[in-house]
């Protein structure tokens, strides 16, 4: 946020949860992370995260799973708010942004699987209006890569990721596209798809399983 609001003379924090899931292993493991962010303010951690040292810009987290991890903003200057935020594992601190993008135990849980489906991680079912334009897809560089949210405004994981993780494993991918994409929406992604996925296509045009077209490219490796 640009700035907090106050309540009864008190200056509220903005706060982000990771996990607090129902059902199931929680999203990290226990280690030490680094919490990282652009613009002037501070930045705390609480719940499973506990601080070991801060400064300017980057504080070093002791985390031990038992149900979530916050991260509070509690300062924000309105010229130069907080923004970028970035929690992750120390030891990839340096390489996170270029070869380290998936964690290795992920990498390594795939290998040996001839196709990737990545519908899923697209978040094609749900079907909002920034489904529907090319220029509107989750990007990279994406406020998240969150797959579900309770707000109903998740987008799913970039195309660029998921290509780049069919290309590490060296698998083919199945991906998907929405239904009520425009016609600019399907031309952009085949060529991006063509031009950078390595193995073999699967491109579902709808989310709906029982009612769907199926596409299958020739695999460059049987050429």
């Amino acid at each position: 946020p640009i700035n907090l609001k106050y309540h009864q003379g008190e200056q509220l924090s903005a706060t982000a949860e990771i996990g607090d899931i129902e059902e199931g292993p929680l999203p990290y493991t226990e280690g030490e992370y680094v919490l990282l962010w652009d613009g002037k303010g501070k930045v705390v951690v609480g719940d499973d995260a506990r601080e070991i040292t801060s400064s300017s810009n980057r504080l070093v987290a002791s985390v031990k799973p038992a149900k979530k991890i916050s991260i509070r903003i509690v300062e924000t200057d309105e010229s130069n708010p907080v923004k970028n935020i970035r929690f992750v594992p120390k030891q990839f601190e340096n390489s996170y942004q270029s070869k380290d993008v998936f964690y290795p135990d992920f990498l390594n849980q795939l290998q040996g699987f001839k196709t990737l489906k990545v519908c899923g991680m697209q978040d094609e079912s749900n079907r909002n209006e920034m489904k529907k334009e090319w220029s509107k897809r989750t990007q990279k560089n994406g406020q998240t890569q969150a797959v579900a949210s309770q707000w109903g405004q998740s987008q799913g994981v970039a195309i660029e990721y998921l290509v780049d993780l069919a290309n590490q494993v060296k698998a083919d991918a199945w991906f998907c596209t929405p239904w009520e994409t425009t016609n600019n929406y399907v031309r952009e992604m085949a060529k991006f798809l063509k031009e950078n996925l390595k193995g073999k296509l699967y491109l579902q045009f709808s989310a709906d399983y029982g009612l769907c077209l199926l596409y299958t490219s020739p695999s460059p490796r049987d050429s």
